[in-house]
């Protein structure tokens, strides 16, 4: 099978790598580094797509995280990668947005929808795990992350939230602020314990 979201995530890299050559003043390495990122991306668009959201693997036995998947139909980090590697072009965007503005339940976004209720070979074994834990459906702090940073690219706006953190003997605030706009990412985290406040 082939990973989408790894996919999402290279085309990212890509991008990454293609400032970098232009930074250093290679303009033809960087130019073909922008072809092979066109070239990925083109065929995320034209294999992966779902009408709705993008699919999480491909398969010749199975898609996975399709419309028409006997279990879950839509996975978290295909969508949110989909945004942060700049594969969703802007008729695709709001669909994604909505697709994954309808996974949220009252405590939080799961890594997919709806949870797989019995195993399935072709998937493994996230699909053998209980119905809404672990990867079957669970919440995780990293797929939440990368939502955050999602909403944040997309919309152009500083999001935070407040985390307590619990350490033997002390409780930590961590105060987390992330700024995305026009392609620039600002983190900001302030530990802030017994009236001290410390930067990193």
């Amino acid at each position: 099978a082939e990973s989408v979201m790894l996919s999402h995530q290279f085309c990212l890299a890509l991008k990454e790598l293609e400032a970098l050559l232009k930074k250093k003043g290679d303009q033809v390495y960087a130019g073909k580094i922008a072809e092979e990122y066109r070239i990925l991306r083109n065929s995320i668009n034209a294999y992966a797509w779902d009408g709705a959201w993008y699919m999480r693997a491909l398969s010749d036995v199975e898609n996975i995280g399709s419309k028409n998947s006997e279990g879950s139909k839509i996975y978290l980090n295909a969508q949110t990668w989909a945004v942060l590697g700049d594969v969703a072009d802007a008729e695709k965007l709001p669909k994604i947005l909505k697709a994954v503005d309808s996974m949220e339940h009252d405590f939080g976004f799961p890594l997919n929808l709806p949870p797989y209720q019995k195993y399935s070979p072709n998937v493994g074994r996230m699909s053998g795990m209980l119905p809404g834990l672990f990867e079957n459906g669970g919440v995780y702090c990293h797929a939440t992350g990368f939502k955050i940073l999602m909403d944040c690219k997309v919309v152009e706006i500083t999001t935070a939230c407040n985390v307590s953190l619990y350490t033997p003997g002390k409780i930590f605030t961590v105060i987390i602020q992330v700024t995305w706009r026009l392609g620039k990412t600002d983190l900001y985290i302030d530990y802030v314990t017994d009236s001290s406040v410390f930067y990193q």
